[in-house]
């Protein structure tokens, strides 16, 4: 952790709340809007009120299958690395037990109470991220990332299971511009003929499959859970060209992953982006997503081919600069582009 903020509680000092559970169930994130709730609830296990379950509250098809549940899976283990911050910063460990009525059910996980324990400076620093909630819209800076700070978020990564390529050279960028550039193109035809095919046969009496979906993305449902990630427009005119410089022109730009491609997998990676994200928040960086070429087969594998670590990428993430109010440290900035190594 560098440059992490100074906090009484670093010092060993212990914070008491009569009930530790209720205390951290409002770090489980906040509804979207007014019109949207989150997909999932933190409750109450009923049997003797000790425990929290992590539900979702719904589902599409197989879980397994789904691209749309992969993505809400990985919120969860987002939603589960809150939790524990917020536990350690109550001076509690928090006990995890995955899919504990089997993985085709969606009770995501049962958390209970461990032992006391006094929160380390760097978990401190982190929940003052997800304690503040609100971030204001950011503008980008040109510039790059010091390698210091690299490090750190790479080995957030890795805390939790999970993997941070960083695609600093110019031929991965262009790949990687294409890559956002053809999916971009493939979700607007997509788009445009569900819209037809809808408009057709309606969204009853059969043509339900033809809606077009209103699902949030990965974006939105991290957005809910207290680090800095700015919202990306998916329906703007000319998008194709626009995601392609984003990815070329961004001051770093990674792609988060895990060893496997499966609900276990996607916990870890959920836990481990958002931990990245809760320490780019902390460093005065901001994060969007650019995930389109992640929800389609053939582009996802043209992406883990030149990709440096192996197993399935689960994110692609650009950083900027947060320009509204953080004081950044010269150290952090570095001349030209941070390397890949």
């Amino acid at each position: 952790m560098i440059d992490a903020p100074t906090t009484p509680r670093a010092s060993g000092e212990a914070s008491s709340v009569p009930d530790v559970l209720a205390a951290i169930v409002p770090f489980s994130g906040t509804p979207l809007n007014v019109w949207r709730d989150l997909p999932w609830s933190v409750v109450r296990e009923r049997r003797d009120g000790a425990s929290l379950l992590l539900r979702l509250d719904r589902v599409r098809d197989e879980i397994i299958t789904d691209r749309a549940n992969r993505e809400i899976v990985m919120a969860c283990g987002a939603v589960l690395e809150n939790l524990r911050i917020a536990a350690h910063h109550h001076g509690a460990d928090l006990r995890i037990e995955w899919w504990p009525m089997g993985r085709t059910e969606t009770t995501i996980a049962r958390l209970s109470l461990g032992e006391p324990l006094v929160p380390r400076h760097e978990e401190e620093a982190l929940f003052g991220v997800i304690a503040r909630g609100h971030h204001p819209a950011t503008r980008r800076i040109r510039g790059g990332v010091s390698p210091a700070l690299v490090a750190v978020l790479r080995h957030a990564a890795r805390c939790e299971g999970g993997w941070l390529d960083v695609v600093a050279d110019d031929v991965r960028r262009q790949i990687l511009g294409d890559l956002e550039s053809e999916a971009a193109a493939i979700a607007d035809a997509e788009r445009g003929a569900r819209r037809l095919l809808s408009a057709r046969f309606g969204a009853s009496g059969g043509g339900a499959q033809f809606a077009v979906s209103g699902g949030p993305t990965l974006g939105e449902l991290l957005g809910a859970l207290g680090a800095n990630v700015q919202p990306s427009n998916e329906w703007t005119a000319g998008r194709a060209a626009a995601v392609r410089g984003s990815a070329l022109e961004a001051p770093l730009l990674a792609v988060l992953g895990a060893n496997e491609d499966v609900p276990d997998a996607w916990l870890r990676a959920g836990a481990a982006l958002q931990r990245v994200l809760l320490h780019a928040s902390v460093q005065g960086l901001t994060a969007a997503f650019l995930n389109e070429p992640l929800h389609h087969p053939l582009l996802r594998d043209a992406l883990r081919s030149v990709l440096f670590a192996s197993g399935a990428p689960q994110a692609i993430v650009r950083f900027d600069f947060d320009a509204n109010g953080a004081v950044l440290d010269p150290r952090r900035l570095a001349e030209g582009s941070v390397s890949a190594a």
